[in-house]
């Protein structure tokens, strides 16, 4: 019953690059721990990479969930997390918001009205119109759907034309 579990893990693996534990579950119908013995066998015998969250191909870029996907993930943390990372720009006068499911908390603990924030998040830029006083800014470029955010090389050069106070970059997990 392993074997054929592992060849279709292993066969849908070939066709998406990389699988979620959540994903594992609902392919092999199988319990969390189940799916997660047979990770760990695929990964002893050297057939695929853990990464946070479920397995890659050996030697491929270790893509994420996608953003919408995480966002769910964690939330009390994130939003603890958000919360002390605020504290800092209580008196700054500008900051950088990159993409993260953590950092896009941190608008409604921006209470500084004359606070300035630039992202590249659409989800940031959404929340800091919604639950923040201070002004924003999200920089201009092309649009990565999957990711959520503006890409490119205009909104690197962009950059540039700022003097950040505080710059709050994603946390990436691995196991």
């Amino acid at each position: 019953m392993q074997k054929e579990r592992l060849d279709l893990i292993l066969k849908t693996l070939q066709e998406k690059q990389t699988l979620t534990l959540k994903e594992i579950i609902a392919l092999t119908k199988s319990s969390r721990d189940t799916a997660r013995r047979d990770i760990v066998k695929l990964s002893e015998n050297n057939l695929v990479d853990r990464n946070y969250g479920g397995i890659s191909l050996p030697n491929t870029f270790k893509k994420l969930d996608n953003y919408l996907q995480r966002s769910d993930d964690f939330v009390n943390a994130k939003q603890e997390l958000a919360k002390k990372a605020a504290i800092f720009a209580k008196q700054a006068t500008q900051i950088y918001l990159d993409v993260s499911t953590t950092i896009e908390f941190m608008p409604q603990y921006l209470t500084n009205p004359s606070l300035f924030a630039v992202t590249n998040s659409l989800d940031i830029a959404d929340q800091l119109v919604r639950h923040s006083k201070c002004k924003a800014r999200i920089l201009g470029g092309n649009l990565d759907a999957e990711k959520r955010c503006i890409v490119g090389t205009r909104p690197c050069l962009d950059l540039e034309n700022y003097s950040f106070d505080y710059a709050f970059f994603k946390l990436c997990w691995y196991r």
